[in-house]
């Protein structure tokens, strides 16, 4: 867990991102030179974070990855939550929402089972901008709504800024979009007003705080509030006292929200060359990276404006590139929430869905030469772990067998949670090595992680089945099932195998 050196670490990360580089690098090597094996763990996500806002993406996933094999083998809810999250980070600073979300979605199940409410917060800061750049202005609304209610207690952190600095930016757009609808002042002005509200208390909290870029950030968020109420004066005003962030070393997607906000400003004021020279800045930017957001919004920006200048075909050429670019993020899309449809949202396993599909793939083309195993896991006795620890222990210790049976995958096995208190494992083994498997997974059990309570005590049931030849899926549960009863009956806390008739 973070002592109160890593908690600092992690407090200046969230207060000045990359400028905490070196402190932590420095720490890094100190626990090095000390052998200090655990706490360099727990350091992990800490750089990991630290080198994404330094645009160093790859060092960042690397050393993302590494601790989150660490935290999912020893069982630690916390900091696999962490290292998602530098996961989503990464990918969101890339513009990569798919993947971002992700990793997101599965740290913030964690981090809501463990009551980690400062994690629950970046979590729904990566979520929400994700969801943003998929359109989806209502659903990252509500991501930020909840958080924000969670987190009443503690307004002036920096996780809660920046939540209500990215509430106050769909606030704007919301606004603007039911302008553009044409829709009824009454409905679009007061949400603008609390945009305003909003982004005037974040930027001016980041000031006192001395944290210049995060106040420049929610200065962007109050130019395009001051947009969205039609005060483009004021607009102009916000977007100019921040135009240092085109010096300074930024990452592109901030400075090509930058631009588009003052494309939108001349454009409403109907100043189309000024509109057309910013979106052009902006497109520039983006292409210096691989994905940014607001790219989308520049290019429909940029047909309105050729649209206003008289010019048909070039608005026609702008528009089919935007929806070019929008098609793309609805595939990318379709191919998350098919993702999310096979994948358990606890334990982030693959769900009954997967499972079935899987099998029915994988058992025609069973042989002498690839056999198959598959393995059916029951908790023992876990309502009686759920009424004396409560519910959320519960949870935790599910996502513990998830992170055993994780971590003893290879590319070729398939950890399922079918529900409940009950898993499967289907495993390209021959019967030896899947009940070697199974056994290192069992005794893993006697180990509790430090998130659980130390008298908790939780044993695995297990049966086993093996094919060697094609056969139907109903049989082979059949006998997976029929081993893992024999388990029960003679005490549980074992694994039993059923052998080919």
């Amino acid at each position: 867990m973070l002592d109160e050196e890593l908690r600092s670490l992690d407090a200046a990360v969230e207060e000045v991102g990359g400028a905490a580089l070196s402190a932590i690098q420095a720490a890094a090597h100190r626990m090095r030179e000390r052998d200090e094996r655990e706490r360099l763990m727990w350091l992990s996500p800490l750089l990991g974070r630290a080198l994404a806002f330094h645009r160093q993406y790859d060092a960042a996933e690397a050393v993302a990855k590494e601790a989150l094999s660490h935290f999912r083998q020893v069982g630690s809810v916390r900091g696999q939550t962490m290292a998602l999250i530098v996961h989503g980070l990464v990918h969101v600073m890339q513009g990569r929402s798919a993947p971002a979300l992700d990793a997101v979605l599965r740290a913030n199940a964690l981090a809501r089972a463990a009551g980690e409410l400062s994690l629950l917060a970046r979590a729904a800061n990566i979520r929400a901008i994700a969801l943003m750049d998929f359109g989806l202005a209502s659903e990252a609304s509500q991501v930020l709504e909840e958080a924000i209610g969670l987190t009443a207690r503690h307004p002036e952190e920096p996780a809660t800024l920046r939540l209500r600095s990215n509430m106050s930016w769909i606030l704007a757009r919301t606004a603007i979009d039911a302008r553009e609808r044409n829709a009824s002042e009454a409905t679009w002005k007061p949400v603008a007003q609390r945009a305003v509200a909003m982004a005037e208390s974040v930027a001016k909290a980041w000031v006192l705080r001395g944290n210049q870029y995060e106040a420049q950030e929610a200065s962007d968020c109050l130019a395009l509030s001051h947009v969205a109420l039609g005060q483009l004066e004021q607009a102009h005003a916000e977007l100019d006292a921040g135009s240092l962030r085109l010096r300074l070393e930024i990452p592109a997607l901030s400075v090509v929200a930058f631009h588009a906000i003052r494309a939108r400003a001349h454009l409403q004021a109907n100043e189309t060359s000024q509109a057309m020279r910013a979106i052009e800045q902006g497109l520039a930017m983006a292409d210096q990276q691989d994905g940014a957001f607001n790219v989308e919004e520049l290019w429909r920006l940029k047909s309105a404006v050729h649209e206003a200048q008289c010019e048909p075909v070039q608005a026609l050429a702008a528009y089919r590139r935007f929806h070019e670019l929008h098609e793309r993020q609805v595939l990318q899309r379709v191919e998350r929430m098919q993702l999310e449809a096979r994948h358990d949202a606890l334990t982030g396993l693959a769900n009954r869905r997967r499972f079935d599909e899987y099998l029915a793939g994988v058992l025609p083309r069973v042989g002498t030469e690839a056999p198959v195993c598959l393995a059916l896991i029951d908790v023992d006795f876990f309502k009686a772990i759920n009424d004396r620890f409560g519910h959320p222990i519960g949870d935790a210790a599910l996502r513990w067998v998830a992170s055993e049976m994780q971590a003893l995958s290879r590319h070729t096995d398939l950890p399922v949670r079918l529900g409940g208190d009950e898993f499967a494992f289907v495993l390209a083994a021959p019967l030896p090595h899947a009940h070697g498997i199974c056994e290192r997974l069992r005794a893993a059990m006697s180990t509790c992680p430090g998130e659980l309570p130390r008298d908790m005590a939780m044993t695995l049931s297990i049966g086993i089945a093996e094919t060697s030849s094609p056969c139907a899926e109903h049989e082979l549960i059949q006998r997976a099932d029929l081993a893992l009863y024999g388990v029960k009956t003679q005490g549980r806390d074992g694994v039993g195998v059923s052998h080919p008739s």
